[in-house]
């Protein structure tokens, strides 16, 4: 079970915040966050009796279960070690992350603003643990330990995984744990987590600190490196990932009060202090006028096309006499034309300010490809959807969710041989696999298993709005990623029959299925074979 030591010796009921470190693999409430033998060297305590804070914040140190594989002899000793007595028995870290939001709601965590300094797994616990607090729409005290979390602090977490894991089960270094099948390089639902962190960051108002090892641990092993210590937020609350000369285990043990971690987990607490001190500061009521979206129209045809503030016309590239024309002028517009268009498309809807109301009146494979580029935490996005016979809708596809009695995936999976690549059909408006299955014959693709993702009722009107859009991408992409790593394919070849707005949904998370094809089907043509469209990894 989790463990919460109350660090500071005077917690004021008047506190504006509470700090809460949160140890990794092998580690303990204490001893990890000391860099020598008792509390004069302990980060936490140093934090405690820190008198420019005084009695403003009150530091805990929350301890559960885990095991560490670094060493056979020496961690297995620790693990099972009198400071850890359940070490070797830990939880899955959804269960884990549960018994722990418990525990922090149990000792009023969540009454006022909280951070978290985090190492290794504790990282990856936090970010679950403010998932599960997200959704704990029956149990508000568990709902308030997300809602009141202002900062979190990452030390070596290994955000997308860690080579770690997938090396003690390579060499069988140790047994694998419970702990390390949990951050096993690239595992779904790390990725999924990786995913829901750095959107839900950002628009919680959560600044984001972290810090990554350069000196690789014993056996040589660098356990987290750069692009796996950086949790993917952006923005002004957001600092970018900093190297550090420490391996796995000393990152989170500082020498003295002038070390770099401990002096941004000083800078990240002022930060805290400095806006709940300008929150409880009385002024005027204002009246809140709400404002009004930039409107942009990205489109590579011209029939039927909306009017925007700003256009971006790609028109130029295809055969546009009609919207059921969209052959290109020539084989290399995917290719060359516009993977250059696109990219200074994105940087001027960067460059307007936010909310963007976005409408796409382009290929499919353009929609997926601008989703690419434009990821979540660049801000409010909206997205304008056209509906036939009907007025558009605006979604907002900032948070996922699954309306009652809306209709969800039903998966699929279809052998086709023995082929190095892996090949997605999705189907919301209509059935698209025949179509799919006789396009990867006529076009000789390398395709090992086909991933069919049907709604019960496919039409045109079956995503209901944005949130249901975004919870059909999220869910889609969680599953194509399991068989993307079990299977390790060359490619991926994604055949769909959806809005443009849900393509650019599942272009969002395109990082996360690796090399991608995106294929068109050809309206007006008088045949139901797709052709390749944009791609990623050529």
């Amino acid at each position: 079970m989790a463990d919460l030591l109350p660090i500071s010796t005077v917690l004021s009921p008047d506190r504006a915040l509470d700090v809460v470190f949160v140890h990794g693999l092998g580690g303990d409430p204490l001893t990890t966050w000391r860099s020598g033998e008792d509390e004069s060297s302990s980060w936490p305590h140093w934090l405690a009796e820190d008198k420019e804070f005084g009695a403003r914040i009150g530091v805990w140190s929350l301890g559960y279960a885990t095991a560490n594989p670094l060493q056979r002899q020496r961690w297995i000793a620790q693990f099972l070690s009198r400071t850890n007595p359940q070490a070797g028995t830990a939880m899955p870290l959804p269960t884990r992350a549960v018994n722990a939001l418990d525990r922090l709601a149990r000792v009023g965590i969540g009454q006022r603003p909280v951070c978290f300094i985090t190492h290794s797994l504790g990282g990856l616990l936090v970010k679950s643990i403010l998932r599960q607090a997200a959704g704990a729409i029956h149990t508000p005290e568990w709902q308030r330990v997300g809602a009141q979390c202002r900062g979190v602090l990452f030390l070596a977490t290994p955000h997308q995984g860690s080579v770690l894991a997938d090396l003690v089960n390579a060499f069988r270094i140790v047994l694998p744990t419970v702990s390390t099948d949990d951050i096993r390089l690239h595992d779904p639902h790390l990725m999924e987590l990786f995913q829901w962190y750095r959107d839900h960051a950002p628009s919680h108002q959560i600044h984001t600190f972290s810090y990554f090892e350069e000196k690789p641990c014993h056996p040589g092993v660098l356990v987290v490196n750069r692009s796996s210590a950086d949790p993917g937020v952006s923005g002004p609350l957001a600092q970018p990932p900093v190297p550090l000369e420490r391996d796995h285990l000393e990152i989170c043990k500082p020498r003295d009060r002038s070390d770099q971690a401990y002096l941004g987990s000083i800078a990240l607490i002022k930060r805290i202090l400095q806006e709940a001190s300008s929150d409880s500061t009385p002024t005027a009521a204002q009246p809140e006028t709400p404002t009004p979206a930039a409107t942009v129209l990205v489109r590579s045809f011209l029939a039927g096309a909306d009017a925007a503030e700003t256009v971006i016309d790609l028109s130029d590239l295809f055969i546009c006499a009609d919207s059921k024309d969209r052959r290109p002028k020539h084989p290399n517009v995917w290719t060359q034309d516009l993977p250059v268009r696109l990219p200074q498309a994105v940087a001027t809807i960067e460059g307007l300010p936010r909310p963007v109301e976005l409408a796409i009146h382009a290929h499919l494979s353009i929609a997926w490809y601008l989703g690419t580029l434009l990821k979540p935490n660049r801000g409010p996005l909206l997205l304008r959807q056209r509906f036939p016979n009907s007025k558009d809708q605006v979604w907002d596809c900032s948070e996922p969710h699954l309306p009652e009695g809306a209709a969800a995936w039903v998966f699929e999976r279809i052998e086709l041989g023995e082929g190095k690549d892996l090949a997605l059909v999705v189907s919301p408006t209509h059935d698209a696999l025949k179509d799919a299955q006789e396009s990867i014959r006529a076009l000789g693709l390398g395709v090992s298993e086909l991933h069919h993702a049907l709604l019960a009722s496919p039409s045109r009107t079956s995503i209901q709005d944005g949130a249901h859009a975004r919870w059909l991408a999220d869910a889609l992409t969680t599953s194509i990623r399991a068989a993307v790593v079990r299977c390790r394919p060359e490619r991926l070849h994604l055949f769909a029959a959806c809005p443009v707005s849900l393509a650019f949904l599942l272009g969002q998370q395109a990082d996360l299925l690796g090399p991608t094809t995106v294929y068109e089907f050809p309206f007006g043509e008088g045949q139901r074979l797709y052709f390749p469209g944009m791609a990623t990894g050529l």
